[in-house]
């Protein structure tokens, strides 16, 4: 696996830990990541960003949600 990968199944984890109500959205978008970066032609990186991104929004969703912002 390369870098980038590694970096966003590290990301992963580390928010499964932190947010566990979250555990079946995250693998849900880490699986689109994987999907979306197997493409030929498609940047690793680029779709890394997006990821991180889409968790980064379902937290916040889920923190403004629960009250907890």
């Amino acid at each position: 696996m390369d870098t980038v990968t590694n970096q966003v199944i590290k990301y992963c984890k580390e928010q499964i830990a932190l947010y566990p109500e979250l555990q079946m959205e995250i693998i849900e978008i880490f699986r689109l990541y994987l999907a979306e970066a197997g493409e030929e032609g498609s940047s690793d990186e680029h779709e890394a960003e997006l990821f991180y991104s889409d968790v980064d929004t379902t937290i916040h969703e889920y923190k403004k949600k629960n009250q907890l912002l």
